[in-house]
């Protein structure tokens, strides 16, 4: 695979895991997935943080924490402040926390802006939430910018018809969206 992350994929649990990257400027670049903590998970990952500097990739999909939460994936009381910049035009799924969610997101936050020129599906927190995808309680503060799907907490998510199914519960976002 071709993906960059301290761990590249999670299928257990991590939990208590904090990287401060102040003072870091980038990254190296991959093809597909890249995070500073995981690039794919399947498990739990609980009370970890990323804080600081600024989180380089070229991919498909980015985030400050993980690049890929699927579909029986976790993320629980996790935090970034990193900003997260995306500089390959036509790469998608760009989040502040996650790059994209098929699994659950709780009590989480990301606080660095996020930013992706010519770039799709970008959001502050998560920059696509997929079919089976949940977010609960969680924000973001931090400036978003791209081409389409720009959004301050999620950039895109997909809908069901079941108007019971609530995706999205109890989250906010105050940065600017450009």
């Amino acid at each position: 695979t071709d993906a960059k992350a301290f761990v590249v994929t999670v299928r257990g649990t991590v939990t208590r895991l904090a990287f401060d990257i102040s003072g870091w400027s980038g990254g190296s670049a991959s093809q597909f997935a890249k995070a500073v903590l995981v690039a794919y998970n399947y498990g739990t990952i609980s009370k970890c943080s990323v804080i600081g500097g600024i989180m380089t990739a070229m991919n498909i999909y980015a985030g400050g924490l993980v690049a890929s939460n699927q579909s029986i994936g976790t993320i629980k009381d996790c935090f970034t402040t990193c900003k997260v910049t995306v500089k390959y035009p036509d790469s998608s799924y760009i989040g502040g926390l996650v790059g994209i969610n098929d699994g659950t997101i709780i009590n989480c936050y990301a606080k660095g802006d996020v930013s992706g020129a010519g770039n799709n599906n970008i959001g502050g927190l998560v920059g696509s939430n997929s079919l089976h995808g949940k977010i609960s309680n969680c924000y973001a503060t931090g400036g978003v910018s791209g081409a389409d799907y720009v959004g301050g907490l999620v950039g895109e998510t997909n809908a069901t018809e079941d108007a019971h199914d609530e995706k999205i519960t109890n989250c906010h976002a105050t940065g600017a969206v450009s």
